[in-house]
């Protein structure tokens, strides 16, 4: 009886623990401003050098925000539960997405994480709890590089 019972709440720890490691919501991408807000949009190449510095590389510049934006708006986002995360490893290169913002600050978006730069807190590496379908937001990419 005694080894039901454990058996019973390992079970249940186990299942529980699998449910909220990987929760996640459907959503809309909160951008850092609204679409009218936006004053360029760009697909950047990114690398988190060993100095902890974002080297970005502009691969090409978007010309019909409107469009891309109701594109972007297609790909599948979802909130993820737990820790923030960054807008791409330490060392590891990435395309994403950069949004200018009138005010000059901007926003830094990949399929796993995001990054902002902003007047009031600087630049943040790691503030994004939304991820994307890798497969649809990698598509979106390439059709503008």
């Amino acid at each position: 009886m005694k080894k039901r019972k454990v058996l019973i709440v390992v079970s249940l720890v186990v299942l529980l623990t699998i449910v909220f490691v990987g929760c996640r919501h459907r959503e809309t991408y909160s951008l850092l401003y609204g679409e009218e807000k936006i004053k360029s949009i760009s697909i950047v190449n990114i690398i988190l050098n060993d100095d902890g510095e974002v080297m970005q590389k502009e691969l090409c510049s978007v010309a019909d925000i409107n469009g891309f934006m109701k594109k972007f708006r297609e790909v599948d986002c979802y909130i993820y539960f737990g820790d923030p995360t960054g807008v791409s490893e330490e060392g590891v290169s990435a395309d994403v997405i950069k949004i200018v913002y009138e005010n000059g600050e901007y926003e830094l978006i990949n399929w796993n994480g995001q990054a902002e730069c902003t007047d009031e807190k600087g630049f943040q590496y790691y503030c994004g709890f939304s991820v994307f379908d890798e497969n649809e937001f990698k598509a979106l990419i390439l059709e503008y590089t």
